[in-house]
């Protein structure tokens, strides 16, 4: 069997790192399978980088160009939004290959043009890491929009009330390049499939719930106190202080992410606990020029690319907050998890999934900070709860998306297409 994952990048991004975990989980299993992408900064032999020399030459810029519509739209309020007008192709890389499917993930930022697809004359399996396939444009849905559910238009997103406006336009585009194409849809938490199901454009198409992988042999707890004060001092983190780890908290930019949810969570669990009661990780974000006061002492960690410094960090930490007001299917959580540590977390998207409210982690009122802040305060009040949590939460995690599980049902769910295909 031949599959080919095509990715925008082969390691930046959550999406990327799912899509790079199945595709080494499938070679593992002796599938032969290879990866695309625009953007290649890992050393992956089996990991392709697209042929295309003016795409590569503008691969920096392709979505400014992309983005020039919303210019239209000055009082839109739309934080990730892709058009996908450039055009592109990688029907060569298709034809080279020539695979039994080509699995899409992520695809936006100028890999690819919506109506390649119907070129490649393969089976398509889309793993979904948001609701821009099947909407107008939009990664995630304003609040309350079910728009995509018909055909868009009048956009809250852009703040238009034109029925025949760009959201309509990329739709339109959706539906017309993919009516005859072998399509089938993955979401990997259920909240993402269901939306999916109601869409006007995947309605119709098979959509299947499957978990994206991870490495457990990789994403592992400390072995000992000993380890554990290890990876604090080599990281110069404070040995005997409860640490709060924030992954990508980004309130300036992605207001999805929900940094203001949880600086707020912070300050109502420091006036219970006291100043001195806990300090802050934060990971996955630049130093800028604004950083917001804390009442809790805060270690910037930046941006950490390699797998192997994100586990000494989760090893590190004794409880994580993921604020987002809508996660699919969080790396975050499931590779934190893995590593045996609680999440608190809002019950919303795909979150429900990986924590089990007051058995692995808290499932947070959504969008509630002092809800947040009560399952920070009873996880950093109470080490043994810390404790027995956070083993809960790694039990859950290997029988839930262990990669060798995952890649297997890969495996059954491509030889089901291809039994089935005309």
């Amino acid at each position: 069997m031949k599959i080919l994952i095509v990715n925008t990048f082969d390691r930046d991004g959550g999406a990327a790192r799912s899509a790079r975990r199945l595709h080494l989980g499938l070679r593992a299993a002796g599938v032969d399978s290879r990866m695309l992408s625009l953007h290649k900064t890992g050393d992956d032999p089996h990991t392709d980088v697209l042929r295309a020399p003016f795409r590569q030459r503008l691969r920096n810029h392709l979505h400014l160009l992309d983005a020039l519509p919303l210019s239209l739209y000055p009082k839109r309020e739309v934080t990730h939004w892709s058009n996908t007008f450039l055009p592109g192709s990688i029907l060569r890389e298709v034809n080279d290959f020539d695979p039994d499917i080509v699995h899409l993930h992520w695809i936006n930022r100028g890999l690819l043009s919506v109506t390649d697809f119907v070129r490649w004359q393969r089976p398509i399996v889309w793993t979904l890491h948001d609701c821009w396939p099947f909407t107008g444009g939009c990664h995630y849905p304003a609040q309350g929009c079910g728009r995509y559910e018909n055909a868009c238009g009048s956009c809250p997103a852009l703040a238009s009330h034109r029925e025949r406006d760009l959201s309509r336009l990329n739709w339109t585009r959706k539906k017309n390049a993919w009516k005859d194409i072998n399509l089938h849809v993955i979401g990997p938490s259920r909240w993402l499939t269901q939306k999916a199901t109601k869409s006007a454009l995947f309605r119709e198409r098979p959509c299947t719930a499957l978990p994206n992988g991870i490495d457990t042999d990789l994403y592992t707890p400390a072995d000992s106190a000993e380890d554990r004060a290890a990876a604090r001092a080599f990281l110069g983190l404070p040995p005997d202080k409860p640490l709060v780890l924030m992954v990508a908290m980004n309130p300036h930019f992605d207001k999805n992410k929900g940094g203001s949810l949880a600086l707020e969570a912070v300050r109502i669990a420091a006036e219970q606990l006291g100043p001195e009661a806990a300090e802050i990780l934060i990971a996955g974000e630049a130093d800028g020029p604004d950083k917001p006061r804390t009442p809790w002492p805060v270690h910037r960690m930046g941006v950490i690319r390699e797998e192997a410094d994100m586990v000494r960090l989760y090893q590190a930490a004794d409880i994580q907050v993921v604020p987002s007001y809508l996660e699919n299917l969080s790396n975050a959580i499931m590779e934190a998890s893995s590593c045996a540590l609680p999440c608190v977390v809002f019950r919303t998207g795909g979150n429900g999934d990986m924590v089990l409210h007051e058995k692995t982690g808290f499932l947070a009122e959504p969008f509630d900070s002092a809800s947040l802040a009560k399952g920070l305060v009873e996880l950093i009040q109470n080490p043994d709860l810390r404790r027995t949590r956070g083993d809960a939460a790694r039990e859950h995690i290997l029988g839930f998306s262990r990669l060798d599980l995952i890649a297997r049902r890969h495996v059954e769910y491509y030889n089901a297409i291809l039994e089935s295909a005309p």
